[in-house]
């Protein structure tokens, strides 16, 4: 089973927390310092996830955003021309780096079952893989694409407003300093 990097950083601080009778307080505070660390992991040139599986050190130079791996040249050439995965989204590391946490923090894949999410459940509001439909979802009557449901947010008079509002606070930002 594979964990989101959040489940294991609370997991081990939980862990600690209960091992060393830990209050709250000290809790909250390790768990924020291992954010912190991941997030300056997180920034640093992360390696061609495929070459590392055959122990090679690499840096990557493109992030597949669909695979969510790093890859270098050689291994982005294979990965574009591969029957399976040239139709995956790819952008420069430097650019997937300047990404803020939260939005790193996102994932296109269901922590619970490692699937692709692929529908929207209106009743939950929540996003859901084939196997959270069939064991949660099944009596939801309101379940839409995924895909149909963000491309109508982007196209909404709320997302233009407050895409708008992002774009006033940062000019008034710029004028404050």
């Amino acid at each position: 089973m594979v964990y989101s990097q959040s489940f294991i950083t609370r997991r081990f601080v939980f862990r600690l927390s209960t091992r060393f009778k830990c209050r709250i307080k000290e809790v909250n505070r390790l768990y924020g310092i291992l954010n912190v660390l991941l997030f300056i992991m997180a920034s640093s040139t992360p390696l061609c996830s495929l070459c590392e599986l055959l122990s090679i050190t690499k840096p990557s130079i493109t992030w597949c955003t669909t695979c969510g791996k790093g890859l270098c040249s050689e291994c982005l050439e294979h990965h574009s021309s591969s029957k399976k995965t040239r139709n995956h989204k790819t952008v420069p590391v430097s650019d997937y780096q300047q990404l803020p946490i939260d939005i790193l923090k996102i994932s296109e894949y269901c922590e619970k079952h490692n699937e692709k999410f692929t529908v929207y459940c209106k009743n939950h509001a929540c996003p859901c893989c084939s196997i959270c439909i069939i064991e949660d979802h099944c009596e939801c009557g309101d379940l839409a694409k995924l895909a149909d449901v963000i491309k109508n947010i982007k196209s909404s008079d709320a997302f233009r407003d407050i895409k708008d509002s992002f774009a006033d606070l940062a000019d008034n930002i710029k004028k404050s300093n």
